[in-house]
């Protein structure tokens, strides 16, 4: 079986209010398109720091996690 994985970040690189609040229903939204549309997923949540960065120049940038 070929599994794919996402990694997502919220809150990152912009602040956001509750974001907490906002990953739980994040989340939920996923579950809840994945089941409607046949497939399931498996999910973990975290909270804490993270390390970011934007690389590159003003002609090209990347944003990493």
């Amino acid at each position: 079986m070929h599994r794919r994985r996402l990694f997502a970040t919220l809150s990152a690189p912009l602040a956001l209010d509750r974001p907490e609040e906002k990953t739980v229903n994040a989340t939920i939204a996923l579950l809840d398109i994945t089941k409607a549309h046949g497939f399931g997923i498996r999910l973990g949540l975290a909270s804490g720091d993270l390390v970011t960065d934007v690389i590159g120049n003003s002609a090209r940038q990347s944003f990493k996690v």
